[in-house]
Parts: C-alpha cells; sequence; structure tokens
C-alpha cells in the first residue's frame, strides 16, 4: 500500500489489486474495473470540533477535494478513524455531522466509527444511546448503497464497496468492541468467505518503548487476535488501519 497525501485533515491509501479479478463494475464518481484505486482515510478530527475553540474549515476543504477528485484519483470509499470529536458533546457532533452532510447529499460512500473522545471511554459498546448515536448511528448509512449492516447497539457497521472489479468488505468498529461485536463480525466475514476485508478502528497500536516504533496496545491485540482469527476462517485476506497514535496498513 501507498499513502499519498490529502487535504488538510486526511492521508489516502492508494491500493493495487492483483489481476485476473472480477468483471468490471461501472462506480460514480470512479473506475471500479482499474487495478488501481483509492481508499481515502481520515483520521482525528477532534481539535476542529472542540467548544468554541474548534474550526470546521479543514475538515469541510478535506471532503470538497474527495468529492472534487473522486473520478482523478478513483477514490471508491472514505473512512473516519474516530476522535471525530473532543468532548463528545452533542453540539461538537452535531456540528461535525453538519460537515459530512456535504457526502449525504452526493452520497458519497464513507463510513465513521467512535474514537474514545466520541463516546464515555469507560465504556464498551454496550453503553447504550449516546449523542454519537444520534448523529453518527446506522440511520446516517442507511441510505448510502455500501451500507451492508450494524450490531444492534449501533456502534459498529460494515460496508461494501467494489474497487478492482470485485467486492471488498470494510468494517467500522468501536473504540471498545464487545464480545458479542467480535462475534458478529465473525458472521459477517463468514457470509462473505471470498471478499478481501479491512478492518477500520481508533486504536490498534500505540508508541513502543523504542523511539519511533509501534505496538499494539492490549486492547489492540485482543482485537487483532479476534480478527485475525476470524478472517482465516472465513478464508477472507484483509488488512486494517487505525487512528489515534500510529497506522498499519
Amino acid at each position: 500500500m501507498q499513502g499519498v497525501g490529502l487535504g488538510a485533515a486526511a492521508a489516502t491509501v492508494a491500493t493495487v489489486a492483483p489481476a485476473g479479478t472480477a468483471p468490471a463494475f461501472a462506480h460514480k464518481g470512479g473506475d471500479s474495473s482499474s487495478a488501481q484505486f483509492t481508499l481515502a482515510v481520515i483520521p482525528d478530527t477532534q481539535y476542529l470540533f472542540d467548544q468554541d475553540r474548534g474550526d470546521p474549515a479543514p475538515l469541510t476543504a478535506t471532503l470538497r477535494y474527495i468529492m472534487d477528485h473522486r473520478a482523478e484519483q478513483n477514490i471508491v470509499f472514505t473512512a473516519h478513524l474516530g476522535d471525530i470529536v473532543e468532548n463528545a458533546a452533542a453540539d461538537e457532533l452535531a456540528s461535525a455531522g453538519d460537515v459530512f452532510e456535504l457526502f449525504d447529499r452526493r452520497r458519497v460512500p464513507y463510513s465513521v466509527l467512535a474514537g474514545n473522545h466520541d463516546i464515555d471511554s469507560r465504556t464498551t459498546d454496550q453503553r447504550g444511546p449516546s449523542p454519537y448515536l444520534d448523529v453518527f448511528g446506522p440511520q446516517r448509512f442507511r441510505p448510502l448503497s455500501t451500507f451492508g449492516g450494524a450490531t444492534p447497539d449501533g456502534y459498529n457497521t460494515y460496508h461494501i464497496f467494489r474497487a478492482a472489479g470485485r467486492e471488498w468488505l470494510l468494517f467500522a468498529l468501536d473504540w471498545r468492541p464487545s464480545d458479542g461485536t467480535l462475534e458478529w463480525v465473525k458472521g459477517v466475514l463468514a457470509a462473505h468467505p471470498r471478499t478481501p476485508a479491512i478492518l477500520t478502528t481508533h486504536e490498534l497500536a500505540i508508541q513502543g518503548n523504542e523511539p519511533g516504533k509501534a505496538v499494539l496496545s492490549g486492547h489492540g491485540q485482543r482485537l487483532w487476535t479476534g480478527w485475525s482469527r476470524a478472517a482465516t476462517r472465513s478464508s477472507s485476506r484483509s488488512t486494517d488501519t487505525s487512528g489515534r497514535r500510529r497506522t498499519r496498513c
């Protein structure tokens, strides 16, 4: 995978898929038959939505960049990696939601997940109702053709997009997915045994003892172990990306 700069608050990952994939499929805004495509990844935007200290302009510019360059860079999907806002406040989340209406109005495919600043970080995805869920719950993504489904709690979703002539699964998992969510992931992967899968979440790795070296956090190890086992059992090829401190590709 190759990393490319994008806008003021994001990075892209351009993926070259192997030859011999499925037949071409017309994708609005890009060429889903091309072996090279771009998955746009937006990391922590929390300081842009921090009470009266925030400024949504960089995120607005990033989303507009994606919309304006979908065809040129073959951007097939956009994934936000959590920590959308700073204080999990209803007004902050509402402001962020207003920015993402740029995508909603044009049906641009994307996903969002909760980071530790978007919810009560002491809880798992069984925390119940929250301002995050009011704004970025499954109801927001159901109108998109790429939306695949969600866990009953609403904090975890999966999406299906087409690129390189085939389908791809993308999971957007909560800051702290419960055991039930990991079982749900297994079920989705089992239902798509030959579909490559991408895991997005907020925390997998943290800074290690050696400068410049990242290691799996305790939570990241639990999640990665469960994900790897599920992907192996379903014969799915997989990759992952996360926010917070480090990105693994």
